[in-house]
């Protein structure tokens, strides 16, 4: 009997990477995700088969595959890093993606995919009627027509000039294409001429679908659904909704579904003549479903606004998601005390605590709903946590409890230091005239004393490396010194007016600071000098992290992940994916670090982040939410 995992998922949220069986690039890369334990991508289309077989597509290139009803998905090689905006199947082995002015095929299920270039222009909805012919549209209303199963493409005249964003045929003579200004154009044979048969709403619209030659229904921008009885003679308007919308399906001249934007789901039992309002299981005004597909009256999917796929198998009523991510909260900041404990904090008062070097994920309350930038840890137990509007939260128990030390609301606290139990430091800025603001404690936090520096402005970053000795850096290439805990600072020049996001030290003498277009400097005389050095990349610098005086490693914007293992004067590119915002890097030894940033992500090397086969945590193959 296989074994199960039981899980409370009101208390814990595991990221288990095997759970959606997926294969990540990144175990070749030296990291793997955490959370969310899938791709976040925004997904554009959808296609089922049958009840276990369908695709996904969207954003930056990402296809997945489910063979088992979209309990579980594999991420296949496209070979683009472009945006694919529709997906065609026409078996189990047959289909077709479009992305930029190219058509994707593969006669393998995914495994493996060809892209052929159409046009110059850009391309956004494919269909195949058989195994041979098949249309493509898009910008500036090109038309394109295969008949050979896409090994050529003949340009066809729609006389329209602008966008068309879905082109649907019933069978292989008689088809529609939607686009901008509410166009609609209807074709009697086979797309050799197109007939405009728009009735004057001037609303985009972004989908179509035919139940036969006769009824079919668009849908579009400001809950714009028309509907045809007529094979697109005439076209009549329905309500449903204010929300733009993006997909529409049909299993019968009766059911239907409509999906859009702010997670809106619509449903019809009687062919659009009401559409009732159904709860998707997505995230209200934070998420928009981009695409939907029902293979019959119980069995349907939908999929959007980061990687988000949920299921129904009751005509709509409950449907349940696949999301893996504890939080989608933008997460600033990441600190661990040894191999197996750490912490992560970020926007709306996040903080989340593992014990096992993040297989698990706990959510922790953090008292507060304000932005997290920074998090600190002393040992297992002692932390603070710092962000906007001058919140300042403390932990003596390792997270389980959070209390609330907050300081004067005009303040962006941006990063904590501390030595000790009592004594502490926090950087950051007022809101009234961004200059730089410091505090201090003696005793844990119950008291801070606060210190502005005249003509210094925007502090980011603070590391001390005992009592005395420490820096800060901020906006206009500051840093500042002291060597008397705090009470005097002194400003050294850069010879840059960059702005410095991040500051490291390893002791009193050497550290390193990193900022804009991927400026960094080293001092070895405690920040009196600075040397740029050349990290080779030209993306924001965020954090900044070494272990000894040789090996670091920096991240930041566009997927940024760069190492040295001689103190920076070489860096290596360990980059990841050009969609992540990378904000915060911590390791524990040369093997053992993680990154965090936007959508929740997390992201945990053990081979210092140099590529090796499969990195990737042993999980169990089952578990259950109970």
């Amino acid at each position: 009997m296989k074994e199960a995992v039981h899980i409370s998922k009101e208390i814990l949220c595991v990221f288990i990477i095997s759970f959606l069986h997926y294969n990540s690039s990144f175990s070749q890369q030296g990291w793997f995700l955490q959370n969310p334990s899938a791709p976040s991508n925004n997904l554009y289309s959808m296609k089922f088969i049958d009840e276990n077989t369908g695709w996904v597509a969207g954003e930056a290139g990402i296809i997945m595959k489910t063979t088992d009803g979209g309990e579980s998905w594999v991420k296949q090689v496209s070979g683009t890093n472009d945006d694919i905006m529709d997906v065609c199947f026409l078996d189990q082995n047959i289909g077709y993606a479009v992305y930029n002015n190219s058509v994707l095929k593969t006669t393998a299920g995914g495994s493996t995919w060809v892209s052929q270039m159409i046009g110059s222009s850009e391309i956004t909805s494919v269909y195949f009627i058989d195994q041979n012919t098949g249309w493509v549209a898009g910008r500036y209303g090109q038309i394109h027509k295969t008949t050979n199963g896409g090994n050529d493409w003949i340009y066809q005249i729609s006389n329209f000039d602008n966008w068309l964003y879905d082109i649907h045929f019933v069978n292989p003579t008689n088809g529609f294409t939607v686009g901008n200004n509410g166009t609609i154009l209807k074709t009697t044979n086979g797309g050799e001429n197109w007939e405009d048969v728009s009735i004057g709403y001037t609303e985009d619209l972004f989908s179509i679908d035919f139940v036969d030659t006769n009824i079919g229904y668009t849908v579009g921008y400001l809950g714009r659904i028309l509907k045809t009885t007529d094979g697109g003679i005439s076209w009549k308007s329905q309500f449903g909704t204010d929300e733009s919308l993006n997909s529409v399906v049909f299993v019968d001249q009766n059911n239907g579904w409509i999906a859009g934007n702010f997670s809106t789901l619509l449903k019809t039992t009687n062919g659009g003549v009401n559409w009732i309002q159904q709860s998707s299981g997505f995230d209200g005004l934070n998420d928009h479903i981009e695409a939907i597909d029902f293979i019959d009256q119980n069995k349907g999917w939908i999929a959007g606004t980061l990687g988000k796929i949920s299921k129904t198998t009751n005509n709509g009523e409950s449907w349940t998601s696949n999301s893996t991510s504890c939080t989608d909260a933008y997460l600033n900041s990441v600190f661990f005390v040894d191999n197996n404990k750490g912490w992560v904090a970020g926007t709306v008062g996040a903080i989340l605590m593992t014990s096992n070097g993040g297989e698990n994920w706990i959510n922790q309350t953090s008292t507060t709903e304000k932005d997290l930038n920074a998090i600190h840890f002393i040992d297992d137990n002692g932390g603070w946590a710092v962000g906007a509007y001058g919140a300042i939260v403390k932990t003596t128990d390792g997270g389980g409890n959070w209390v609330n030390q907050s300081s004067e609301s005009n303040y962006e606290l941006n990063s904590v230091k501390f030595i000790d139990q009592n004594t502490g430091w926090i950087a950051g800025f007022q809101y009234s005239d961004a200059l730089g603001i410091v505090l201090k404690t003696t005793n844990g936090g119950l008291n801070w004393s606060s210190q502005t520096i005249p003509d210094a402005y925007g502090f980011y970053s603070v590391d001390f490396s005992d009592s005395s000795n420490g820096w800060i850096c901020g906006w206009f290439g500051n840093i500042l010194k002291t060597t008397n805990g705090g009470k005097d600072w002194e400003t050294y020049d850069t010879g840059t007016n960059a702005y410095f996001f991040t500051i490291c030290f390893i002791d009193q003498y050497t550290g390193w600071v990193g900022g804009q277009s991927g400026r960094i400097f080293k001092t070895t005389d405690g920040g009196i000098n600075w040397v740029y050095q050349s990290s080779g990349i030209s993306g924001n610098i965020k954090s900044i992290h070494f272990i000894n005086q040789e090996i670091g490693w920096a991240v930041g914007s566009s997927g940024l992940v760069i190492k040295t293992t001689d103190g920076g004067i070489n860096w290596t590119d360990e980059f990841i994916e050009p969609n992540y915002y990378l904000e915060s890097v911590f390791f524990i030894d040369q093997n053992t670090g993680w990154v965090v940033g936007d959508n929740g992500k997390i992201l945990k090397t053990i081979s210092g982040g140099t590529p090796v086969e499969d990195n990737k945590p042993k999980v169990p193959k089952e578990f259950l939410l109970s």
